[in-house]
């Protein structure tokens, strides 16, 4: 029976103790590297990017859905993102969630959650908060 077993580790040997390597040397890189706190806030002229950004490279025109969509999500800064897209929801957001079509929902819920994002990272929790309960479905209770 001894005789059976090889002389070297098997593979499976091998493979636990790559992997213990790897997650060492990770866990060495992760430790290493500077740390941001997530909890840092972004100031109100800092350069800002949309998560939603439009697609295709033809514009429309402002005063249509999509017109007004990539007119918000060209904003330069947070401050006049915020302004753009309260702007947007403002022209957009049907009362009722009475949506023309899905193309007009999904714009608008995006545009609720770049608003949302904005202000959170302004630090304007607040206003965050209160626009994330106003996502919820209605007769949801936390």
């Amino acid at each position: 029976m001894i005789r059976d077993r090889p002389a070297w580790p098997t593979v499976a040997v091998w493979r636990v103790v790559l992997c213990g390597a790897l997650f060492v040397l990770a866990t060495a890189c992760q430790w290493a590297a500077p740390q941001r706190n997530p909890l840092d806030t972004a100031g109100p002229t800092s350069q800002y990017l949309p998560l939603y950004r439009p697609s295709g490279a033809a514009r429309e025109s402002r005063g249509t859905l999509r017109g007004d969509f990539q007119w918000a999500a060209d904003a330069p800064t947070l401050d006049e993102a915020a302004v753009r897209w309260r702007s947007f929801l403002g022209a957009h957001d049907p009362p009722g969630q009475e949506f023309e079509d899905g193309v007009h929902a999904s714009y608008v819920t995006a545009a609720q959650y770049e608003l949302l994002r904005v202000y959170y990272l302004m630090g304007r929790r607040e206003e965050g908060d209160a626009l994330l309960r106003g996502l919820d479905p209605p007769g949801w209770e936390p």
